[in-house]
């Protein structure tokens, strides 16, 4: 994907909300300790956090969807809505706390390489790992036969990429967002 050329999309057409920044600060002092930031959302702003807070969500998507960014960039307020939502059912009770590249990885190339160097552990250490993926999303339901929604898993855009590949292959959870809420 061309970053260029590349638009980070909203929930739906038409939508302006303001997309929302995290520290970038607190972001590359987390990678220059060692460490890898988590965020989460009080429903103003995010806050940023040392993956030790607690239990966290990583989230796996393809960027071809329109989830792409980078920690300078940010993502659009309803998308980041729409992750809060899912992390506060997938961890209630605790701190909303999750992990995605369009927020977590700096464009600063030396940051970024500490960032994705970190990713095997980010997915291994996740809580749950939920997947992201629009063909998934809108075409799997709770209604519908297992078999049927596990093919539609199967030949995914996000089943066709090697990145999601580790992804799923270290997650010790994997969720899915279907169109009906997420599912294990």
């Amino acid at each position: 994907i061309d970053e260029k050329e590349y638009e980070t999309r909203h929930t739906q057409p038409g939508c302006s909300c303001p997309f929302i920044i995290p520290s970038i600060g607190d972001a590359t002092a987390l990678l220059s300790e060692g460490h890898y930031p988590v965020m989460s959302y009080d429903g103003t702003g995010l806050t940023t956090h040392s993956e030790d807070v607690g239990p966290y969500v990583a989230i796996s998507h393809v960027w071809a969807d329109g989830l792409g960014s980078n920690t300078e960039k940010g993502l659009p307020t309803c998308q980041i809505r729409r992750i809060d939502k899912h992390v506060r059912e997938l961890l209630p009770g605790l701190i909303p706390a999750f992990w995605i590249d369009g927020l977590c990885i700096p464009q600063v190339k030396a940051f970024r390489t500490m960032a994705i160097r970190k990713m095997g552990n980010t997915y291994r250490r996740a809580a749950k790992v939920l997947v992201f993926d629009e063909s998934i999303r809108t075409l799997c339901s709770h209604d519908h036969p297992l078999e049927e929604n596990v093919i539609r898993i199967t030949t995914s855009p996000w089943m066709q990429r090697v990145w999601t590949l580790q992804e799923a292959l270290l997650a010790s959870d994997l969720q899915f967002e279907f169109s009906t809420g997420v599912v294990p």
